[in-house]
Formats: C-alpha cells, structure tokens, sequence
C-alpha cells in the first residue's frame, strides 16, 4: 500500500562502492550512500537536503511513495544543489 512518508537521515559523498553495505546513489558521475534513520507515515510534503561541515548531507524527505522513491528524492535535491554551484 502506498502512503506519504517522511525519511530522515545522511547522505555521504564516497570514492568507491567497494565494502558499502547502504544503498548507493551516483549523481554527475560522484557516489553517495544514505543511511535511513527515520521513516514514518506522514500527511505533507517536505524536500531539504543540509550540508554538514564535514562534507555529508542531512536530510529530511518527505513524500508519497506511490510515485517516487527516497533514491529518486536525494537524486534530485543533489542534482539541484550541484546544479547551483
């Protein structure tokens, strides 16, 4: 069943896929993993990706999963974060 959920967690910018155990994203030819550290079923809409210092990303999604994926949500805020540079 589908339903708007909202996720928040970590985006981290990788060299290789080797030994990652996490779900991989490549974006502009650059790798990130994601770890997922809250999901829920939510009523709204929220999209924001946060540079860390540390050069990571957090992030708070929040969407129906009927007609997008978390994957295609982070793929789109970093494209548009890398985009603006």
């Amino acid at each position: 069943m589908s339903y708007t959920e909202i996720c928040i967690g970590k985006l981290r910018k990788i060299d290789s896929p080797d030994n990652v155990t996490t779900p991989i994203l490549e974006v502009n030819g650059n790798l990130y993993t994601y770890e997922e550290r809250i999901s829920k079923e939510s009523d709204g809409w929220i999209q924001e990706l946060i540079p860390n210092k540390d050069g990571d990303y957090t992030y708070v999604m929040e969407f129906y999963n009927g007609g997008t994926c978390l994957k295609e949500m982070l793929e789109e805020s970093i494209k548009e974060i890398i985009n603006h540079k």
